[in-house]
């Protein structure tokens, strides 16, 4: 993969094949490896470039889905809350 200039790029598509593979592999039997493979053409390097480790990938896609998801302005919108 070539240098890119927009590295939230690069981001976002690590957490988007990290997504899949946790969801069809689990989270256990995923590796960084098996992440970067699923990239085609990601060096471990630029993995490790932008995250630490596979739980530091996993940390970034919870914080991205609860912000996603919105949950309290879903929330607000419970009359009985």
């Amino acid at each position: 993969m070539p240098r890119n200039k927009y590295p939230e790029e690069t981001v976002q598509k690590i957490l988007d094949a990290s997504l899949k593979l946790f969801l069809e592999k689990g989270y256990e039997k995923t590796t960084v490896l098996d992440i970067i493979s699923e990239m085609g053409g990601l060096t471990r390097g630029a993995f490790y470039h932008h995250f630490k480790s596979k739980e530091e990938v996993f940390d970034a896609l919870c914080e991205k889905l609860f912000y996603e998801s919105n949950p309290f302005e879903k929330a607000k919108s419970h009359k009985e809350l």
